[in-house]
């Protein structure tokens, strides 16, 4: 029986939409053992164990620490007592002589953030258009080479676009309650952003002023 909300209704395309996923991920991690470390990586992957493994941030404090966050959680290996940030982060990817998984388990950490574009690109578009658009939408940013490519790597762009997102999301949201929770939901997620990517700081004010201007378009007459 379907309910009242369409949760029934929409049990298929959230089977559908879990297979995006699963797929957009396979596809990501199947290339681990195919490409090298990037020049950046290194660095990203250092700061990320050192911020788990001591508590601390101070190897590179150039970027905010989410992703690197993220990264470190998958890398789960010591932080290398010497060494400038590029030298540590290059001894823990080819630490015990195991290069490709240890860099595999590093980039796997950023994963997450394909995950949550994804689902919530779905999530919007369902809000505005429906079940099907919302399917189309998520297939279509599920197979973008850009987006596959920095999903890969163990670096901060993939999770910048999807906090980014989540906070263009929230802000739509917001216009269309109020609220104060809506509000504070809507900071959380800017304070993701932010701790993406400083960049976020110039994403961010650009969307909100792109979303706020198609609020105030005036209705289209037949």
């Amino acid at each position: 029986m379907q309910r009242s909300d369409g949760t029934a209704s929409a049990v298929p395309f959230l089977f559908v939409l879990a297979a995006l996923v699963l797929v957009a991920v396979t596809r990501v991690a199947m290339t681990y053992n195919v490409f090298g470390q990037t020049f950046d990586e290194p660095a990203h992957v250092a700061c990320g164990v050192e911020i788990v493994s001591t508590g601390r941030y101070t190897l590179e404090p150039q970027h905010p620490p989410l992703a690197r966050l993220a990264i470190g959680l998958a890398a789960h290996a010591p932080l290398p007592d010497r060494g400038t940030v590029w030298q540590r982060g290059n001894l823990i990817l080819y630490r015990g002589g195991e290069y490709v998984h240890n860099l595999a388990a590093a980039r796997a950490g950023i994963l997450p953030f394909l995950a949550v574009t994804i689902v919530l690109t779905w999530s919007w578009t369902r809000r505005l258009y429906g079940d099907v658009p919302a399917l189309v939408a998520a297939l279509l940013v599920s197979t973008t080479p850009a987006l596959l490519a920095h999903a890969g790597l163990a670096t901060t762009d993939a999770a910048v676009a999807a906090m980014t997102l989540l906070a263009l999301d929230r802000f739509s949201r917001w216009l269309d309650a109020l609220t104060p929770r809506n509000a504070l939901l809507l900071g959380a997620a800017c304070a993701l952003a932010v701790t993406s990517k400083f960049s976020a700081l110039l994403f961010l004010p650009a969307g909100f002023v792109a979303i706020a201007l198609t609020r105030r378009r005036p209705p289209l007459h037949r």
